[in-house]
């Protein structure tokens, strides 16, 4: 049995081999977080070169099937807007906690043009936490100006998924605002879960 399963391994080995060199520009374009889980072994039992396939059948899984092209460009979605009175501080700016709210709309926008929203996943009994929240702050809004939020799916694990952003000047396109969120996904009674198939499906 011992060497019955040295041989299957060196048959995945080898298959994995193939992959490799067949789709090694492919893969060079992947966002690091993909290429460890491809090149890491030890984060799961599964052997090196099974492991290799599995991720491969699981992109494809989820891209491929999904109508998404593999290792296509991520998604953005964007949104324009004029800045409202309510939203600036004494001086005429945009108070810079107004652009955590930008954030927040920016990404349940996403969710909705992605076709599961958080309305849908919330139904579900599946509940979006955010874990980190950083914002760098570039050139100031002011009332009235016209301001475009985009957003996308920086990168995905298993329980974990990170949106980035940016916000411009809807007229010059000056760059504002980037910022990043890191989320996991609970269950109704706060237990952390793996992120539905559906959510998944939003991989770039």
């Amino acid at each position: 049995m011992a060497s019955r399963a040295r041989d299957v391994l060196r048959v995945w080995d080898r298959i994995a081999e193939a992959i490799l060199s067949q789709f090694a520009d492919n893969i060079a374009q992947l966002p690091q977080c993909e290429k460890l889980d491809y090149y890491s072994p030890g984060n799961c039992e599964k052997p090196g070169g099974y492991r290799l396939v599995w991720r491969m059948l699981c992109l494809y899984e989820n891209k491929i099937a999904t109508g998404y092209p593999l290792l296509s460009e991520p998604y953005i979605a964007q949104q324009e807007y004029f800045v409202r009175y309510a939203e600036t501080d004494a001086m005429g700016l945009v108070h810079h906690s107004s652009y955590v709210i930008y954030l927040e709309e920016a990404r349940s926008h996403y969710s909705r043009e992605r076709g599961y929203s958080y309305h849908q996943m919330e139904a579900s009994g599946r509940f979006v936490l955010i874990t980190d929240l950083q914002v760098r702050y570039a050139a100031p809004a002011r009332y009235g100006d016209k301001i475009r939020v985009r957003c996308w799916l920086d990168s995905m694990k298993s329980r974990q998924f990170v949106f980035a952003y940016e916000v411009q000047n809807a007229e010059t396109n000056a760059k504002l605002v980037t910022a990043r969120t890191v989320h996991l996904c609970v269950d109704a009674d706060g237990n952390l879960i793996l992120l539905p198939p559906e959510l998944r499906a939003w991989q770039p």
